[in-house]
C-alpha cells in the first residue's frame, strides 16, 4: 500500500511523500477503527494497482459528543458508533499505469457492496482536488453533492 500510495498520488499538487515509518504510523493509527470490508486492494497479475479505503464515518460520533470527553459523551459515543449510516472514503488511489481501467469503479462498488449490510447507506468522499477531473465526473455520475470547499494559496514573501 505504501508503494500505490507513493505511486498514485506523487502527480497531485502539493504532495509531499511520507517516509515508510510514517506510512506505518498511520496504519497502526487507522488499524484499530477500520473496518477489513471497506479496505479494498487490487493486483493486477500479482502486481499492485491500487487501493481504497473507506471508514464508517466516525464524524457522527463524535458530533454526539459535542466536543467534550467525559463518561456521559463516551456512554453517547459507544451508543452512536452502533449506529453510524454513511462511510467516508478517506483515500483511493490507482498508479498511473492502471488508471482508465475501471480498477476505482471496482472500488466504489464494493465498497458500496459490503457497506450495505453494515448499516452504511451512504457516503462521502474525503478531500478531492479541484483538478481531479476523473474523480469529480466520478462524484457527479454519482449525483453526490459538494458541500464544502477547502482552498489554498500561495503567495511568495519577500525576504529583506
Amino acid at each position: 500500500m505504501f508503494q500505490i500510495y507513493t505511486d498514485a498520488w506523487q502527480y497531485n499538487w502539493g504532495f509531499v511523500p511520507m517516509t515508510k515509518e510514517e506510512f506505518d504510523h498511520l496504519v497502526d493509527e487507522l488499524l484499530p477503527i477500520a473496518d477489513p470490508d471497506l479496505v479494498l486492494i487490487a493486483t493486477v497479475d500479482g502486481k499492485p494497482a491500487g487501493f481504497s479505503l473507506a471508514m464508517p464515518n466516525y464524524n457522527e460520533v463524535l458530533k454526539v459528543m459535542k466536543g467534550r470527553v467525559n463518561p456521559l459523551s463516551l456512554v453517547k459515543a459507544m451508543l452512536a458508533k452502533k449506529k453510524i449510516s454513511s462511510a467516508r472514503v478517506i483515500t483511493m488511489g490507482v498508479i498511473k499505469e492502471y488508471q482508465l481501467h475501471g480498477i476505482d469503479t471496482l472500488f466504489y462498488y464494493h465498497s458500496f457492496k459490503n457497506g450495505i449490510p453494515k448499516g452504511l447507506h451512504h457516503g462521502e468522499f474525503s478531500w478531492v482536488l479541484e483538478n481531479n477531473e476523473m474523480m469529480i465526473r466520478v462524484a457527479e455520475m454519482l449525483e453526490a453533492k459538494r458541500y464544502k470547499t477547502y482552498r489554498l494559496y500561495e503567495k511568495a514573501i519577500k525576504q529583506d
